[in-house]
């Protein structure tokens, strides 16, 4: 949620920058470097950008309603509401180490 980013002062993602990604217990997985940035309204996510993450049966269906659980608790720790109409940051990226 972009409402999350700004909250919790976090910088949005770009494209061209490289991001260390670590597990629960903070110990390096891999490294991504992004690709694209889009910022939509949740109801907007298309069927191709669910697909393309890759979750579940990759249906827009279930990516909205897997998200919609996740995005309603974060907004809830964050002590904000979560609507269909919030703005995501849609960030697409690729693996570059390990390959």
């Amino acid at each position: 949620m972009l409402a999350a980013h700004e909250i919790e002062g976090r910088d949005k993602p770009a494209p061209g920058a490289f991001t260390l990604v670590v597990d629960w217990a903070q110990n390096p997985v891999c490294v991504i470097v992004t690709t694209q940035v889009e910022i939509a309204p949740f109801d907007q996510v298309s069927a191709e950008f669910a697909y393309r993450e890759g979750e579940g049966d990759r249906s827009l269906a279930q990516w909205r309603e897997t998200h919609r659980r996740y995005f309603e608790r974060a907004a809830s720790q964050l002590g904000i509401s979560f609507s269909p109409q919030d703005l995501l940051l849609l960030e697409q990226f690729e693996k570059v180490y390990p390959r």
